[in-house]
């Protein structure tokens, strides 16, 4: 197998991870939806930010942002509060929004976990290393 097969195999099974992710079961009803999961992760890490610097982040747009917010705000997960830093207003988690966001996460790691049992100790320690080292090399790994 030639390397540019392998780089083009490497995206497909990506991109099969992600799928396997967002067909998770349905959200329940009071519960964020998978675009709505996808905007709290973002919020999680860089928190907190103003719509714009979300819209940007995510790459949608400003009006499609704004929508999705608005079905987070309705859900009690997010409000707006002022960033005094910033002086602009900005997205918080609010606290049945942490709740929420704290449960996501352990419920993908579980399917994390799940997804990787295939795996032997030592092979998942080298998928790891080699994963870091990929993502290590990117010029922008890690700055926001």
């Amino acid at each position: 197998m030639d390397r540019s097969k392998v780089v083009h195999d490497f995206f497909q099974n990506i991109g099969a991870m992600r799928r396997f992710f967002a067909h998770a079961p349905q959200a329940p009803e009071g519960m964020p939806t998978h675009a709505g999961l996808w905007v709290m992760m973002m919020l999680a890490h860089e928190e907190p930010m103003t719509i714009k610097e979300l819209a940007d982040r995510l790459t949608l747009s400003l009006s499609a942002t704004s929508q999705l917010v608005k079905k987070l705000e309705a859900l009690d997960i997010l409000s707006r509060g002022m960033d005094k830093e910033k002086r602009k207003p900005v997205l918080l988690f609010t606290e049945r929004g942490n709740t929420v966001l704290s449960e996501t996460k352990r419920q993908r790691m579980r399917l994390c976990k799940e997804m990787l049992d295939v795996l032997s100790d030592k092979e998942l320690f080298e998928l790891h290393r080699l994963q870091s080292k990929v993502l290590n090399s990117l010029p922008t790994y890690g700055k926001k």
